[in-house]
């Protein structure tokens, strides 16, 4: 859930009530969708299998700690014997803005294949670990265990 504000104009700058609360929490404020982080309740994740997958995957250098004002909750599953981290971005997804573009039609980008000679597949099992999140957007990414 996102919370709105009012920004008051007072003349010559903004004045945003409750002070008090921003200044406890000092959030991170979109000034172009007026919106605030919303703060998230998290399950704890403190299982010996979790701690054993965060220590592996910052070895890795997969993930790294992070001191974001917002983070989206996850949960670890085990599958096979092997375990895998989920995390639940439906938060972050409600906020984001949605591309206005038409998506482009298939029968179009196979007529952009057509010369190719060169083709490769995407590992589908680490999906998202695959994806380069753009510079100054890795905060969004961050997950919170507690």
């Amino acid at each position: 859930m996102t919370e709105t504000f009012l920004i008051c104009n007072t003349g010559s700058h903004a004045a945003i009530l409750g002070l008090k609360w921003l200044d406890a929490y000092n959030p991170e404020i979109d000034w172009n969708m007026r919106t605030l982080p919303s703060l998230t309740h998290h399950r704890n994740m403190s299982t010996p299998e979790y701690h054993q997958y965060a220590k592996d995957e910052l070895k890795a250098g997969k993930i790294c700690p992070s001191k974001s004002s917002i983070s989206s909750p996850v949960m670890l599953f085990q599958k096979d014997g092997s375990c895998r981290l989920v995390v639940n971005y439906r938060c972050l997804n409600n906020r984001t803005k949605k591309n206005v573009y038409p998506l482009p039609r298939p029968d179009d980008l196979m007529a952009q294949l057509c010369g190719a000679k060169v083709f490769t597949k995407l590992d589908l099992r680490w999906e998202y670990n695959n994806v380069q999140v753009e510079e100054g957007n890795e905060w969004k990414t961050a997950f919170c265990t507690k």
